[in-house]
C-alpha cells in the first residue's frame, strides 16, 4: 500500500482509492505532498488541508482539460476548414463530385437516387 502519510491509515487510504480509481500518480503525488505538513498536526487538525490540496489538484487539472479541449476544437474547426478549401473545387453545390460525363459516376449517382426514391 502507498503510504505517503505513515501512521495515518485514513489518508494513506484515499490517496490510494485516487489512484486505483484511474489518478494520475503525479498528481496524486502532488496533493500528498502539499498536505503533508498537514499531517503533522494530527489527522483531524489536517483533515481540511488534506481534502484543499486534493481540490486545489483537481482544479488544475479540469483547466487543463478546458484548455486542451478548446485547443483541440480549434484544430479541428481549422482542419475542416482547409479540407474544405481544397475540395470546393471538385464538389458542385449539390455536393456531389463534378464528374458528369463519367459513365462510373453516372451510375453510382443513379443507384442512390434510385434508392432514394424508394
Amino acid at each position: 500500500m502507498f503510504e505517503p502519510f505513515p501512521g495515518n491509515y485514513v489518508w494513506n487510504l484515499s490517496a490510494n482509492l485516487a489512484l486505483y480509481t484511474g489518478g494520475n500518480h503525479g498528481k496524486v503525488d502532488m496533493a500528498c505532498r502539499r498536505a503533508r505538513g498537514a499531517a503533522e498536526q494530527g489527522a483531524d487538525a489536517g483533515t481540511g488541508v488534506f481534502f484543499d490540496s486534493f481540490l486545489k489538484v483537481a482544479d488544475q487539472v479540469v483547466a487543463n482539460a478546458e484548455r486542451d479541449v478548446s485547443t483541440v476544437s480549434s484544430r479541428r474547426t481549422n482542419i475542416a476548414k482547409s479540407i474544405m478549401a481544397r475540395s470546393s473545387a471538385t464538389i458542385s453545390p449539390t455536393g456531389l463530385p463534378r464528374t458528369s460525363g463519367c459513365q462510373p459516376a453516372d451510375q453510382i449517382k443513379e443507384y442512390f437516387q434510385s434508392g432514394l426514391s424508394k
